[in-house]
């Protein structure tokens, strides 16, 4: 499955290519922006919930923040469904911030 993505993504920078660096620049700015913008504030909120939830229930802290989804599975289904959501819109921001960082890099590339 990881191959389709990859493959995916070098093909729409190709064909981004093809616009110009500017264009690409700018575009690539503003998705940064507004994935830090928004996946920052939600990504606090998750480990703020997380944290919470995991120390009402008595469960150890150790290196939480590490690898975070993996305590998902020990909470109750309502705690879980509501950690999801958030940890979902924060992985969404952040590949949104990914992709401008990509089409900046082309930009740039492209600008030479």
């Amino acid at each position: 499955m990881e191959i389709w993505i990859v493959g995916a993504v070098v093909l729409f920078f190709f064909f981004l290519s093809h616009f110009g660096g500017m264009p690409l620049l700018r575009i690539g700015v503003i998705l940064i922006t507004v994935g830090l913008f928004v996946g920052v504030p939600i990504g606090f909120r998750y480990h703020l919930l997380l944290f919470r939830r995991r120390k009402m229930f008595g469960e150890g802290m150790r290196r939480w923040w590490l690898s975070p989804q993996r305590y998902h599975g020990s909470l109750p289904e309502k705690d879980r469904k509501l950690l999801d959501r958030w940890f979902l819109a924060g992985a969404l921001f952040f590949s949104v911030a990914m992709l401008g960082c990509g089409l900046v890099f082309v930009g740039l590339m492209i600008s030479r």
